[in-house]
């Protein structure tokens, strides 16, 4: 656990705990995500805030580069792209470039298997990046309560497990998945948050 001293002249030394959200070895805003899902404090609802942001910074940063290369592949008008055979091979050769990241090769395999299930176009490429974002969300809340297993015992670990299980059935119910994806393809229309609401000041508060 990461610890830092503070110095207080009339009390002395004493140890104040950085919290394990600091150490967390996911990117900042899962960092944000662990320590509010840890506060009760936090409402669930603010937890799906700062994680729709983070989920949002992740499709951003490895997804976006390859959204029109999947699109094309899958939403192709010719009849050659569209022979089943034709179009698995061009998705996993998509999959295989090695310069494309893990959250996008997880979109396009997921993005396979809806093709295989009879989904087609845009409704495949959509349902592939619902799951593998879902997916997402899900090793990082398990990456999220090992560490606290690690830095605080079990009762944060189940903490941050029953708080996250909230969290991720609340942005199936409220679409939160389906919104990152339309996002990507350009929809103006759909509302996401890329930022949550701060609440970092005495004055800020929580939501009641």
């Amino acid at each position: 656990m990461s610890e830092k001293n503070i110095n207080i002249s009339d009390i002395g030394e004493i140890l104040v705990s950085d919290g394990p959200h600091k150490s967390l070895p996911l990117r900042p805003k899962y960092r944000r995500v662990a320590e509010w899902a840890y506060k009760p404090a936090f409402s669930i609802s603010e937890v799906c805030e700062a994680t729709e942001s983070a989920l949002v910074q992740d499709a951003n940063m490895e997804v976006r580069g390859v959204i029109r290369q999947l699109i094309d592949i899958v939403d192709g008008g010719d009849l050659f792209s569209r022979q089943p055979d034709e179009l698995q091979r061009q998705l996993q050769e998509l999959r295989d470039d090695p310069t494309v990241h893990p959250l996008a090769a997880n979109a396009i395999e997921c993005t396979q298997m809806a093709v295989q299930q009879g989904l087609q176009g845009r409704d495949a490429v959509q349902d592939g990046i619902v799951t593998a974002l879902s997916e997402r969300l899900h090793a990082n809340a398990r990456t999220t309560e090992e560490h606290y297993l690690v830095e605080r015992g079990p009762g944060a670990s189940r903490t941050i497990r029953n708080r996250m299980g909230e969290v991720s059935a609340r942005m199936n119910e409220n679409g939160s998945f389906a919104r990152i994806a339309r996002s990507l393809f350009g929809d103006s229309t759909v509302a996401i948050t890329r930022t949550p609401a701060a609440r970092n000041g005495l004055d800020d508060g929580v939501s009641l």
